[in-house]
């Protein structure tokens, strides 16, 4: 599995060839860096690397993500939006579609978060999403579609010891695919197991289900900039970063039972 690249690459490129840096543009290039790694840690693990960020002179770093969820029970929406600066903004405006993100959350690293959590408001797969951000720095603008539902193949069980391959048709709008999952046995503590796939399949090694037990997960379908070392951002105007918009219904859930045969 690959290494978190958040980890490995805290920094950001410098500024021109044969300048010196100041302490306080040095502090905010760090600034920025851990803003990106924390806020796209749903992105990031052992599995997923981080972008390397570039910080354009005076601009905010954004990161926004909307999910869609349709459940046999409701149909939810949850929307995050981090902006971080040196100096930090004296405040953040959000919307999507007009509806404005406008509940205060905290945030793991120095910035700005607000949220967004119903059942009222729901884009449906096809629905061209635009987000507006605005802060005393001025307005930045992205625009992503919701992806379309998908049905994951896993096998019912698994002997331990063996890799799990899942598999899936391609999904309307979607750039690349998000797993999440874990894994959950009596007296054992929960294992967390992640990756982020452009291919339409997912291999996880053997190595990564340490013991028996149950698997229980999804695949989002995602639109916007795969999480990757070099990712370009798609956040333009007065900011720049990344927006991204996954979605997950019942056929992107899975549930798989690992047991022990003694094999290993």
């Amino acid at each position: 599995m690959k290494g978190d690249a958040c980890s490995k690459h805290p920094g950001t490129q410098g500024g021109p060839r044969g300048s010196t840096a100041s302490p306080r543009a040095a502090w905010s290039r760090a600034l920025i860096a851990a803003a990106v790694c924390a806020a796209l840690a749903a992105g990031c693990s052992d599995e997923v690397v981080c972008p390397i960020p570039t910080q354009p002179d005076g601009l905010p770093f954004v990161s926004a993500r909307a999910v869609e969820a349709a459940t046999a029970r409701a149909d939810t929406t949850w929307v995050e939006v981090f902006v971080t600066a040196d100096p930090l903004p004296d405040y953040v405006v959000a919307s999507i579609n007009t509806r404005q993100i406008s509940q205060v959350g905290t945030a793991d690293s120095p910035g700005l978060l607000v949220t967004l959590s119903q059942d009222a408001v729901v884009w449906v797969p096809g629905t061209r999403c635009s987000l507006k951000i605005t802060t005393n720095y001025g307005f930045a603008t992205a625009g992503e579609t919701v992806p379309g539902g998908f049905q994951v193949s896993a096998p019912e069980s698994l002997a331990l010891g063996q890799p799990l391959v899942l598999t899936w048709l391609p999904s309307d709008d979607a750039d690349y695919y998000a797993l999440s999952a874990t894994l959950e046995a009596d007296l054992r503590d929960p294992v967390e197991i992640s990756a982020a796939v452009e291919d339409t399949s997912v291999t996880i090694e053997a190595d990564a289900i340490p013991f028996a037990g149950v698997i229980r997960g999804f695949v989002e379908a995602v639109a916007g900039p795969f999480p990757s070392v070099g990712a370009h951002g798609n956040i333009g105007g007065m900011g720049w970063g990344f927006f991204s918009i996954a979605y997950r219904d019942p056929g992107s859930v899975f549930e798989v039972s690992v047991a022990d045969t003694g094999g290993r």
